[in-house]
């Protein structure tokens, strides 16, 4: 059901519905259900959002995560920029 639901965005976004240039580009067009990772959520960003999209994607996400925990936290869970940045090399 997932792989139909993204393959609906990816013709709705053909279709020009999520608008155009500027327009589109203005906005992440995703499929979010359940608990979702990071990785998940970017990685079917990636398959319907231009790249441009999608990288502005990972720096609201990571400018989030990062508001969201304390240096502790950070130092307790080993976070590092570095993670976020390769995950978009791989998408």
């Amino acid at each position: 059901m997932e792989e139909t639901l993204i393959l609906a965005l990816i013709e709705l976004d053909r279709r020009q519905v999520f608008g155009t240039g500027n327009e589109r580009e203005s906005i992440v067009v995703n499929l979010l259900m359940g608990d979702r990772s990071m990785e998940d959520i970017v990685r079917t960003a990636s398959r319907i959002n231009y790249d441009t999209v999608v990288v502005r994607l990972l720096q609201e996400l990571q400018d989030g995560f990062e508001a969201s925990i304390s240096e502790e936290e950070r130092l307790q869970w080993g976070y590092d920029r570095a993670d976020i940045n390769s995950l978009a090399m791989e998408c």
